[in-house]
């Protein structure tokens, strides 16, 4: 066995590895989901998440759980489908970017 991790390696659909540490991960998380709160969302809300990159897609469930809310990772796809699955969710807001 190696080294206790201290965060993760993320591999860019380039085929770059990026670190990132679990404290700098939890330090942006904590305040995204400052952000949301600032923007409405409240506990058991449940935000909708559509974001790229498996970094992006990390950065917007952690803050999302830590807000209290309910995270649903909804993965592209056609716009019409997209619209259909936020209305069916009844999701508060749409995660879009970061």
């Amino acid at each position: 066995m190696g080294r206790p991790s201290r965060g993760v390696s993320i591999l860019e659909r380039d085929g770059r590895e990026v670190e990132r540490s679990y404290a700098s991960l939890r330090t942006r998380a904590e305040q995204l989901a400052r952000g949301l709160a600032r923007a409405g969302v409240q506990p058991g809300d449940l935000i909708v998440l559509r974001l790229q990159g498996i970094e992006n897609q990390l950065l917007g469930f952690c803050p999302a759980v830590f807000a209290g809310a309910i995270a649903l990772p909804s993965f592209s796809g056609p716009e019409d489908e997209m619209a259909d699955r936020r209305a069916s969710s009844r999701g508060r807001t749409d995660t879009t970017a970061l």
